[in-house]
């Protein structure tokens, strides 16, 4: 089983842009791991983005300075199963020679 949170801010000319992420996961292994698997979950959050405010009226008379607009959070899943049939055969050859 494994596990990892972390959180870490970076700084874009003195603003912050933040950042949280966590990530669980599990991994498994059954009937002499011939059934193995593993499940990850995570979760990322990001604030403070940096963006130019669509709302600001064109008789503004310049650029208008990028600001703190936006907040994006991802999460998911991901589960694996994997089956090896184990025999005690001799592999069969694809292709032979004459």
């Amino acid at each position: 089983m494994h596990c990892s949170v972390s959180h870490a801010v970076h700084s874009h000319r003195g603003v912050g842009e933040g950042e949280r992420a966590a990530e669980f996961g599990a991994d498994f292994g059954l009937f002499n791991n011939a059934l193995t698997g593993s499940f990850d979950y995570f979760s990322k959050t990001t604030s403070n983005i940096q963006a130019t405010p669509l709302d600001v009226p064109t008789i503004f008379g310049a650029t208008p300075p990028q600001a703190n607009v936006a907040k994006v959070k991802d999460q998911g899943w991901e589960f694996e199963l994997t089956y090896t049939l184990k025999t005690n055969a001799p592999p069969t050859p694809m292709c032979s020679t004459a």
